[in-house]
């Protein structure tokens, strides 16, 4: 363990993009705590690089007694048992996160979405040929899925394997924030993002919103490390993660955005509450990090840094965008006259290669300008009704985060000048996103969804909060009992019911027992209802006897309904530029079967005449 006792850290100045200060985020001198009339620190480990660790805000009880306090708290295990460290807390909960997002992760029916994606990422396996499209996002969700299906196979639970284990790591994000955070706010972080009811449905479906929020969550949080430690390769994580997140899906730009609003806010507040103070730390006149020497050293490692995330950014975006093979022109049978780059060959060939990144990086440019329009074409009229169903949507299925998110917030924001800027940001990242996702919504339940970045923000304060209300509420217990040792087999015990109480207790039902009902939101309108893995199993049976499967729509003339038509009017004309499999198949109808052939490498075909029908049958 590191050195413990009461910390008075010098903050270093430096103005970053979000104007944070190691000593407002939590490093200063703890005061007395006049409530319980403890004199309590927050004793924290020193980092790797053998900076000190912040303070708790004052007027707070800390994580960790001083000696004269009773040694019989559950967070007193931390010093109690030189093994139970935050880490090794963190990774517990991570494990768990993964075993939660990984049980049973292919039984539910794919919902159209799912399929969708799904399925160009098994074209992709085939043909070898892959592009960005924005209604589709990625394309980096494809590119890992493709590689998993040569692994396990074309499955259900290989296409979600992706989003699963991103999910199930994003905990780990906690422990970037531990200059910052109390230990059991550190933790309580972690089983936030691990068991939230929100991020764990999200987790365990074929999305990229769980991969965006995982990726720029994480760049935000070594964007932190560097601050606080100003060490380069931080900054180079940071960018490749930047790259993953864009490269996940075209709302990446909006936590860009959230991040300077936020920053904005956080100013207003440093002013309002300690303007002097605030204007003499950043006053090249009055802010001692301004003199030459240190400027000259900060200049240069931030240069380094910004090079390094620049660098990692671009390389990162290139690699997930450039165009494979046909590119956007998914064709079964591409015209054999026409040759296509690829990247492999590309790379051999400075050429073709800046043609090749030429025509990616416009075809996301393009992408992300359509996203960005059919948002506000959506938009227009329909803000207040999104706005209310966001609310409603947190309220049923994140309860206990919203109250917690909220007590936290103004437990920090009170402490006027004492708040820790990086509570009060994510805080502000939050309300930014709950008033600025609705005007990107554009389809009725797509807040499921989008509801994930609003949860990921408001983990950070909700964790305040939720480890303020152990600390107040064991307080309460000692105070009754007086405990004079705490058994390790109570606590156990004590998390495992609080483990099943939060399971039962709130929306996880919605998880995993009904995640297929009509009133799950969490669902939404497109998921299929009903089982399809008996019709799976049986198109498997029938695959692999060598049959085949007949799509039939045989309605006529102006009866012919392509709303709810399986197939094409002309079964002989094939669907023009995509070839879907099969390209007689009309494929906003038939989905999620299209994936399903794929799944069980069925060989199906199209009729319209009865006749033609029996005959099939028949033969088959």
């Amino acid at each position: 363990m590191g050195h413990r006792g009461r910390l008075s850290p010098t903050a270093t100045v430096t103005v970053l993009s979000v104007a944070l200060t190691r000593a407002d985020m939590g490093g200063r001198s703890g005061n007395q705590d006049e409530e319980h009339g403890a004199d309590e620190t927050d004793e924290q480990e020193c980092d790797s690089g053998g900076k000190e660790m912040s303070e708790p805000a004052s007027g707070e009880t800390s994580d960790t007694p001083d000696s004269s306090a009773s040694d019989g708290t559950l967070v007193n295990l931390f010093d109690r048992y030189e093994s139970v460290t935050v880490f090794r807390v963190v990774g517990a909960v991570v494990v768990l996160a993964l075993v939660l997002r990984l049980v049973d992760l292919g039984a539910r029916t794919a919902h159209w979405d799912e399929a969708r994606v799904a399925y160009w990422a098994y074209f992709y396996q085939e043909t070898g040929s892959l592009a960005y499209y924005w209604e589709e996002h990625g394309p980096l969700v494809q590119l890992a899925a493709a590689r998993l299906f040569d692994v396990f196979g074309v499955t259900d639970f290989a296409a979600r394997l992706p989003v699963a284990v991103v999910g199930g790591f994003l905990a780990l994000v906690a422990v970037l924030f531990r200059e910052h955070l109390r230990r059991s706010e550190t933790v309580a972080l972690a089983l936030l993002l691990s068991l939230n009811p929100v991020l764990l449905y999200y987790s365990r479906f074929m999305r990229s919103d769980v991969l965006v929020a995982a990726f720029m969550f994480t760049a935000f949080g070594l964007l932190v490390r560097y601050y606080d430690t100003r060490r380069a390769y931080y900054l180079l994580g940071a960018g490749a993660f930047v790259g993953l997140g864009f490269a996940a899906k075209e709302n990446a730009i909006a936590y860009v955005l959230t991040w300077v609003g936020a920053t904005g806010l956080l100013a207003v507040q440093m002013l309002l509450f300690d303007g002097k103070a605030t204007v003499d730390r950043y006053s090249p006149l009055h802010g001692e990090g301004w003199r030459p020497q240190a400027s000259s050293e900060t200049l240069r490692s931030t240069g380094v840094g910004i090079v390094a995330f620049v660098l990692a950014f671009l390389t990162t975006i290139g690699v997930t965008f450039l165009p494979r093979g046909q590119g956007l022109e998914r064709r079964l049978n591409p015209d054999p006259g026409t040759e296509y780059v690829e990247l492999g060959a590309a790379l051999a060939r400075p050429g073709q290669f800046v043609s090749l990144a030429d025509d990616g990086l416009r075809t996301a440019y393009e992408g992300y300008l359509d996203w960005f329009d059919q948002s506000a074409d959506a938009s227009s009229g329909t803000y207040t009704e999104f706005f209310v169903e966001y609310l409603q949507f947190l309220l049923e299925y994140a309860p206990l985060l919203v109250l917690l998110g909220v007590a936290g917030f103004a437990l920090e924001f009170t402490r006027r000048s004492d708040a820790r800027k990086l509570v009060t940001f994510m805080g502000f990242c939050a309300a930014g996103s709950l008033v600025g996702y609705p005007l990107a919504s554009h389809i009725q339940g797509d807040w499921a969804w989008l509801s994930v970045h609003i949860v990921v923000a408001l983990t950070v304060p909700a964790a305040v909060g939720l480890a303020w209300l152990f600390r107040t509420g064991w307080r309460e217990f000692e105070a009754r009992f007086q405990p004079e040792r705490l058994d390790v087999a109570l606590a156990v015990t004590l998390v495992v019911l609080l483990g099943l109480l939060w399971f039962w207790m709130l929306p996880m039902p919605s998880v995993y027992l009904d995640h297929q009902a009509e009133d799950n939101e969490l669902a939404q309108f497109a998921q299929p209802n009903s089982d399809l893995k008996p019709l799976v199993d049986r198109l498997d049976a029938i695959a692999d006897d060598g049959e085949d499967v007949v799509l039939y729509y045989g309605e006529q003339g102006e009866s012919y309904d392509r709303g709810v038509a399986l197939v094409h009017p002309d079964i002989s004309s094939g669907v023009g530029g995509w070839q879907i499999h099969p390209t007689c198949s009309i494929w906003g109808n038939t989905q999620p079967l299209n994936w399903y052939f794929a799944v069980a490498d069925a060989d199906p075909t199209c009729e319209r005449s009865p006749d033609a029908l029996t005959e099939s049958v028949a033969a088959g």
